[in-house]
């Protein structure tokens, strides 16, 4: 049976974005479980008591109902350069399987301070482990070919914040800046990698 993540950001008690995160799992139920029903993300944190402090990672790792709950304390990766790999042309990230194989063997050949940025079929998609937003002129860009709409990304889009756009990999060299966002690393708390 499948497995799948949800990572949720938790700052100084507020936790962020569960509307997005409670859509995901629901789709996920949809697509996965149809005979079962989606835990409910909110109801499941009010039994527990969360830090109210710093910064945490809520890790939850399901299928047809939760199988860990974890809150980790989240530093935050601080990246000087990136470099682009290839994956397979059918390789599909749709939903946010637990099992990241492909990219934990890419995060090993990667050193610490260095973004993987994933290429598939030419294109731009995502990093190892975040959505992948491009500025130019002061103007964001992210690529319409995300191998995951997360959470951030969904909120930006909605926002009307970036413009999504194919992005080939000789042209990462054209922008200024490239920020990594997910639930842990929204927009206006990201590093940029200056080009």
């Amino acid at each position: 049976m499948c497995q799948f993540i949800e990572s949720i950001r938790l700052k100084n008690g507020e936790l962020f974005n569960l509307e997005l995160h409670q859509k995901r799992v629901e789709k996920t139920f949809l697509e996965f479980f149809p005979n079962s029903n989606a835990f409910d993300i909110k109801t499941t944190l009010q039994n527990i008591h969360l830090p109210e402090n710093e910064l945490y990672k809520i890790r939850i790792v399901y299928d047809s109902e939760i199988r860990t709950l974890e809150i980790l304390e989240y530093q935050k990766p601080n990246f000087s350069k990136y470099k682009c790999f290839h994956i397979p042309s059918d390789f599909n990230y749709d939903f946010k399987f637990a099992n990241r194989q492909i990219f934990d063997q890419i995060s090993k050949n990667t050193s610490k301070d260095t973004l993987a940025i994933l290429v598939k079929n030419g294109l731009v998609c995502d990093s190892t482990f975040s959505n992948l937003i491009f500025e130019k002129s002061e103007k964001l860009f992210s690529p319409a070919k995300a191998l995951l709409l997360g959470t951030q990304l969904q909120k930006l889009i909605s926002e009307r914040k970036i413009q999504l756009i194919d992005i080939a990999e000789n042209q990462i060299k054209d922008f200024d800046k490239i920020y990594f966002v997910n639930a842990l690393n929204p927009l206006d708390a990201a590093s940029a990698i200056l080009l």
